[in-house]
């Protein structure tokens, strides 16, 4: 009403007018009986006398404020809690409920006390108490809310509030009352100037029902709620009998605040390649006014607007935006302004799309878009968008996802076991109960812990205090942690392949007589203690660049092809078989019989392939690591001396707990006393770490990634003389050609980022 009766007032003047204005009017209006004109205070439509632009009837609008913040305090599912300082304060599962009670208390309408029954008010210093027959909670589907309450007038009134679709198709016929057009069009108008400002509106509507009519309508209701078969079904419906013809009371609108960071943020994901999809349950124009906020729609006026009533014009219209994505020839987030495609839906079309064939030309689309939009979207609509797109990722490379009908099981289980093109993965994020859905359907749901609750949060794999920390979790976190499990996975292969191959190799040697060259007791030694502790450190605290660099740097999240196939099984597989035919034929070619103590026997042969492949595993796990730390050098180390440490202790401890055991009985000593042996393991180091350090110079020179320069970027900054590159006070440890030939190309800027100067 603040609109349309003194639309130049500010928020403190309005309130100051409904202060010093209608204050006497509320007051008599409070002391009056509820049931005055037995309910004719539903027949006006406008509260100035004359029709629309004449004076206003104060009286009227009394009434009608009263019965909008009576619906207010009515209809809602919050409780009253009492706070240390003794102030009360209100708590529910929805914010704007919140929002909207809080104002009505500031306004002298005031939420007292909820029990079971009833529900108590103060309204401007009068005590009421309303007591609650039946409580139609809110669903997406209805996507309203309602309350059947007695008065202390003893009338049953229905109080509604919800989406403004939803309210408005269950109004009475307005156009046979006075001014009801202009009311129905003011309140449209309103609605969309709201809506265009990036407000979060809802309708508040009631009526008046019937005693003998509500308890016909209650014994249908309670048989619904009782049944054990389609009880939604059926409490819907009869909700449905009740929820109409109804009296519109006004609209609230409430401003959904973005949280600081959250424009940075999703500009920070797309520069990542990550395509953002924005699927709320709010109005288009809210959609759209949110969407330009956090930049992902640049340009409403050119944005793909998809707003379609059947099958076959949706399906027209998506095929119609298709064909403009494919002539932009648009495919990465970076492109001209002029060639970005956006797409906005809404959930009304997508029920055209969803289920039905137009999905696939949906997905196709919306994989060419810069940013998607889907508005006045429910929770299983959600679900299915992420459904929908996650199958195209995986399939739409398949002629089977070309063809019509859907996919036989075959090729799914193909897809999704053996076959390894597919890279993406769909990730929600979301913090009310109208996202659980979606949570459960991406590979990766993450929950914000807000005012919306913790539904979300109880239901997700991750759970994050604000928007902004998503930036962190995925370009930090998130390629750290798959940076570590990669290299944990590949090397603990690799160790324990290395070990099994020398067993192999000696049985050429042993006639395949299951002789093993490593007893048991050190095998056990090798993978549980000394090659297992360097690997576990190292997929703990190694990092390819510094955190700094990642959050700078986005586009080198998800470059990495650690667990691809050619890198998994060169690590597991071709790197095992080099480093365990070193470390087996060196000592085995080089064996000697000659001098005091000799190698040529089994057991000291064992315990010097035990040692040598033990530190080519420590050579090869060091050269790996890109940050080199005091305590993963130490353990790295500290491992390998351990092998020495072994030999002769348990040797002891047979001899002390009188346990004779040949394959330790005077090996440590005989080896260790043996020329033969250092120079042994010497050469095996040494052609180790040669063709390693060969293997990464080679790469790091020529085939440098994105890791690599963004190291060098690290480097020059620590060794520069004021920490910007420009003066650097001593040479980096490492030295990479592409980055020096960047350097001069772009005018010597430390911070290009790597795709561009690879």
């Amino acid at each position: 009403r603040r609109l349309e009766l003194k639309p130049d007032l500010g928020a403190e003047e309005a309130l100051r007018y409904f202060d010093e204005t209608l204050a006497d009017a509320l007051d008599r209006q409070v002391e009056a009986p509820l049931s005055e004109d037995d309910g004719s205070r539903y027949d006006y439509v406008t509260v100035t006398k004359g029709g629309e632009g004449g004076e206003v009837d104060y009286g009227r609008l009394a009434r009608a404020t009263n019965e909008f913040f009576l619906s207010l305090c009515v209809c809602h599912s919050l409780i009253v809690e009492t706070t240390d300082e003794g102030e009360a304060s209100y708590q529910g599962p929805s914010p704007d409920e919140v929002a909207l009670v809080e104002t009505a208390r500031r306004l002298g309408f005031e939420f007292l006390q909820r029990s079971s029954k009833h529900v108590r008010l103060a309204f401007r210093g009068r005590e009421l108490t309303f007591e609650i027959l039946n409580v139609l909670e809110f669903t997406s589907e209805r996507r309203k809310m309602s309350v059947i309450a007695r008065g202390p007038d003893g009338v049953v009134r229905l109080f509604c509030k919800g989406a403004d679709a939803a309210i408005l198709d269950c109004l009475r016929n307005y156009k046979f009352l006075p001014d009801g057009d202009a009311l129905i069009e003011a309140t449209n108008r309103s609605l969309h100037d709201f809506a265009c400002t990036g407000l979060r509106t809802l309708c508040v509507a009631s009526r008046v029902v019937d005693t003998e009519q509500w308890e016909e309508w209650d014994s249908r209701y309670q048989e619904a709620a009782a049944s054990l078969d389609d009880r939604d079904e059926k409490i819907a419906k009869c909700a449905e009998e009740l929820e109409r013809d109804l009296n519109l009371l006004g609209i609230t609108a409430i401003e959904d605040k973005l949280q600081d960071g959250v424009p940075e943020t999703i500009q920070l994901l797309s520069d990542a390649g990550i395509k953002v999809f924005m699927i709320t349950g709010d109005k288009q124009e809210t959609a759209i006014s949110i969407a330009i906020s956090c930049n992902l729609i640049r340009r409403s006026e050119t944005a793909m607007v998809c707003n379609e009533s059947s099958a076959e014009d949706a399906r027209r219209r998506l095929k119609d935006f298709l064909k403009d994505c494919e002539k932009s020839k648009y495919y990465t987030s970076g492109c001209a302004e002029s060639s970005r495609r956006e797409l906005v839906i809404d959930g009304p079309t997508l029920t055209h799309v969803v289920g039905t064939e137009t999905e696939k030309v949906f997905a196709e689309l919306a994989s060419l878009c810069s940013s998607v939009v889907i508005c006045r979207a429910s929770p299983s609509q959600k679900s299915a968008i992420v459904r929908v797109m996650k199958e195209y990722e995986m399939f739409s490379h398949s002629r089977w996802y070309a063809q019509e009908g859907p996919i036989p099981w075959f090729p799914k289980l193909y897809y999704k076991t053996l076959w390894r093109v597919w890279d993406s993965r769909a990730l929600a994020i979301g913090d009310g109960a109208n996202d659980v859905a979606m949570l459960q359907s991406a590979d990766v749901g993450i929950g914000i812990l807000g005012k919306e609750g913790r539904q979300a949060v109880n239901n997700s794999d991750f759970a994050i205090g604000q928007f902004r920390f998503l930036g962190r979790l995925l370009l930090v976190h998130g390629q750290l942690s798959y940076y570590r499990l990669a290299h944990l996975i590949k090397y603990s292969f690799y160790k324990n392949i290395s070990f099994a191959l020398v067993f192999f190799y000696y049985q050429f040697y042993c006639g395949f007589s299951s002789q093993a060259i490593i007893d048991s007791i050190k095998a056990t030694i090798f993978n549980v203690v000394l090659s297992s502790m360097p690997i576990l450190l190292l997929a703990t605290v190694d990092k390819p660049a510094e955190m700094d660099s990642l959050m700078a740097h986005p586009q080198t999240y998800n470059r990495s092809r650690a667990l691809s196939s050619w890198n998994f099984w060169k690590a597991a597989l071709v790197k095992s078989t080099l480093s365990s035919a070193l470390s087996f034929f060196v000592p085995y070619l080089s064996s000697t019989v000659k001098g005091k103590h000799g190698t040529q026997g089994v057991y000291s042969l064992g315990a010097t392939i035990f040692i040598a492949l033990l530190g080519i595993i420590g050579i090869e796990i060091l050269m790996l690591s890109r940050s080199w730390t005091w305590i993963f050098v130490a353990a790295t180390f500290l491992s390998y001396i351990l092998a020495y440490v072994f030999l002769p202790l348990w040797e002891a401890l047979l001899r002390a707990f009188k346990f004779p055991n040949p394959e330790y009985a005077g090996i440590a000593e005989e080896i260790f006393s043996s020329p033969a042996f250092w120079l042994q393991i010497l050469l095996c180091y040494l052609i180790a770490f040669g063709v390693r350090f060969v293997d990464r110079a080679v790469k790091i020179h020529l085939f440098p990634e994105d890791y690599d320069v963004l190291a060098e970027m690290d480097l020059k900054r620590r060794y520069s003389g004021d920490g910007d590159g420009s003066k650097p006070a001593s040479s980096p440890l490492i030295s990479i050609p592409s980055f020096r030939r960047s350097e001069r190309e772009e005018g010597s800027d430390p911070e290009a980022k790597p795709q561009t100067e690879r």
